[in-house]
């Protein structure tokens, strides 16, 4: 197979055309180990191209994982099954660049579980809605639990969050003029939100009689 054309990209990869239309990017560490002494023209030794398109398809993977990971924080499961689909990269590609990823701490479902959580709990959603957004991302059962606080934290977390999804909610029914069908559409929109009975009662009567709230359980 010959080489039709060697580029150097803007991010330092190298870029093989070879005479077949086939592209192949590699990293520079592995063009300055394997491939320096190529030129355009020449024969790609087979076991060469074998080596070259191994790291092709490894880098594309890493790229892929790391670009998802840029864009948001992913469990392991979560992005194994998304750089699967689609059949581009087989498993053992997948779950090597997993590892890499993993020995590097840029894939870590416990610190993904915590980082979530507290954007959630800041966005007003409460704590059992938290654990099966989690669950549905792919973190275990185990890291969801090891990554909740203790209970006295965890409902203080809730209360801040009702509070902030509450008077959210409240904006909303400032047309409502029934104290009683005000009183019930909150409830039941926090209610639906998962958060704790008590804590609902609680929030609805001090909001509704229109003074001070305490913040603080």
């Amino acid at each position: 197979m010959l080489i039709a054309k060697i580029k150097h990209l803007p991010d330092t990869r190298v870029e093989l055309k070879l005479e077949d239309g086939t592209r192949l990017v590699v990293s520079p560490d592995t063009w300055f180990e394997l491939g320096s002494r190529l030129e355009a023209g020449q024969p790609l030794p087979p076991v060469l191209l074998q080596t070259l398109t191994g790291e092709a398809a490894r880098l594309a993977c890493l790229s892929r994982a790391q670009g998802l990971l840029a864009q948001r924080g992913h469990a392991r499961t979560e992005l194994r099954r998304k750089l699967l689909t689609g059949g581009k990269f087989p498993r053992d590609l997948v779950d090597s660049v997993l590892q890499h990823l993993s020995q590097r701490g840029l894939l870590d479902d416990s610190q993904m579980a915590a980082d979530f959580g507290a954007e959630l709990r800041s966005r007003g959603i409460a704590s059992r809605a938290i654990q099966s957004k989690l669950r549905a991302r792919g973190v275990s059962a185990e890291t969801v639990a090891a990554s909740q606080p203790d209970r006295d934290t965890l409902r203080q977390h809730d209360w801040q969050a009702l509070l902030i999804c509450a008077r959210r909610k409240l904006t909303s029914l400032k047309k409502e003029v029934d104290p009683r069908k005000k009183r019930d559409k909150l409830s039941r929109h926090l209610a639906s939100r998962g958060f704790p009975g008590d804590l609902i009662g609680r929030a609805v009567g001090q909001l509704l009689r229109g003074g001070e709230v305490d913040e603080d359980l």
